[in-house]
């Protein structure tokens, strides 16, 4: 079976507290906070209005929704996380509502995302990738088990300024 065939299958994860569900319009609210908050979108997401945000939803998060999930806690919308996969391996990556930080959130989602791609999905490697400036990032992927494998220095620019990005990964 396809990984796209087990995705279509697996739309929805749980956790404890969480459920990792579809992106739907009703999350626009929680990618526009998200998205044009300073402090929360220093090295994520970044929309300037709810039109931005519209166009992110129709073109990438729900335009194509496999792989892609809200963080759902009781109902509310708290973040968001992406799957991106070959036949062997995935890249997870992730962002929270600053309110939500330091709650074990982020590693809660991340946890399910990658027990789903390693158990489910039976693939060999896992990868998260981060700012080096955002170490809380790599403590999220630190505590599912990753381990650093290298630094890819000045990979591109943010506002300007160079960024070496952070490569860890587990393998099954």
């Amino acid at each position: 079976m396809s990984i796209e065939t087990m995705l279509l299958q697996h739309q929805t994860l749980r956790t404890a507290r969480l459920s990792l569900r579809p992106v739907a319009l009703r999350d626009a609210d929680m990618f526009l906070r998200v998205g044009s908050d300073v402090e929360n979108n220093r090295f994520t997401i970044r929309y300037a209005d709810l039109d931005a945000v519209l166009v992110g939803l129709a073109t990438y998060w729900i335009g194509e929704p496999l792989g892609k999930f809200t963080i759902d806690l009781n109902g509310e919308a708290i973040g968001a996380m992406d799957l991106h996969w070959t036949e062997t391996a995935a890249e997870i990556g992730y962002f929270l509502d600053k309110r939500f930080w330091h709650q074990g959130y982020a590693t809660e989602a991340a946890q399910a995302l990658m027990d789903f791609c390693f158990d489910t999905l039976k693939l060999l490697r896992v990868e998260g990738r981060f700012d080096s400036r955002n170490p809380a990032s790599g403590k999220v992927l630190a505590r599912i088990g990753m381990h650093e494998e290298g630094r890819l220095v000045n990979e591109r620019l943010a506002d300007g300024v160079p960024v070496t990005t952070v490569v860890m990964a587990k393998t099954c």
